[in-house]
């Protein structure tokens, strides 16, 4: 079990979901604690406006939730992602637009958490589950979970340095913006690379075949 378990969880696959979920993660930290930082520092935002953005990111993902296993019947788990990825970007880019004369903006920005986070989360948790060895489901959660959480606070830590550094929250979260674009172009090549491969393999088969036949 326990070998299996390596070669599920260290496949080229596997291992490449886990990294975009780390680095998604890393990422993902600019929504959760430099904007709260920014709303207080830059925005001079009320803490009833703060409570708002909270409350607005965590009810919009209960209609996600909600509809997770239809979304999973109409979506595969790369589009899933990749939708998840692309609002992630739009997201980030929404914060540097906001005038600081307006932070009730970024109230109705953080409603793109549905898509963002929830989404992203009904895949990954599909993805984890799939893929793990039969009777390791609760370790793949587990090792998701973990993933995550790490990312997550590694960027916390990252990010709020780059904001003490340059000082400006429009720059740390185009930082955000470019990491997701090179990580999305890293993903789609590898889905090059992957296919091609298979393809490769495929051909090979064939031929193997037809010398067989021969």
């Amino acid at each position: 079990v326990l070998l299996r378990a390596k070669t599920v969880f260290m496949s080229r696959e596997t291992s490449h979901f886990y990294f975009v979920t780390f680095v998604y993660g890393l990422v993902f930290a600019l929504s959760e604690v430099v904007l709260m930082i920014a709303m207080e520092k830059d925005f001079h935002a009320t803490k009833t406006l703060q409570g708002l953005a909270i409350t607005a990111s965590t009810v919009i993902e209960i209609p996600v939730f909600y509809y997770s296993d239809t979304l999973l019947k109409s979506y595969s788990v790369s589009k899933m992602l990749a939708i998840a990825h692309a609002a992630m970007m739009f997201r980030l880019l929404g914060y540097t637009l906001v005038p600081l004369s307006a932070p009730w903006i970024l109230v109705v920005i953080q409603l793109c958490h549905g898509l963002c986070f929830s989404l992203m989360w009904v895949a990954a948790v599909s993805y984890a589950s799939k893929h793990a060895p039969r009777g390791m489901e609760a370790t793949a959660q587990t090792l998701l979970s973990n993933v995550w959480v790490l990312g997550n606070g590694l960027g916390a830590v990252a990010w709020t340095a780059m904001y003490d550094y340059v000082g400006s929250f429009r720059v740390v979260f185009l930082g955000g913006v470019f990491v997701l674009v090179l990580l999305m172009a890293w993903s789609h090549s590898c889905a090059e690379i992957d296919r091609i491969s298979s393809k490769k393999d495929d051909d090979d088969d064939e031929e193997g075949g037809e010398l067989l036949a021969a």
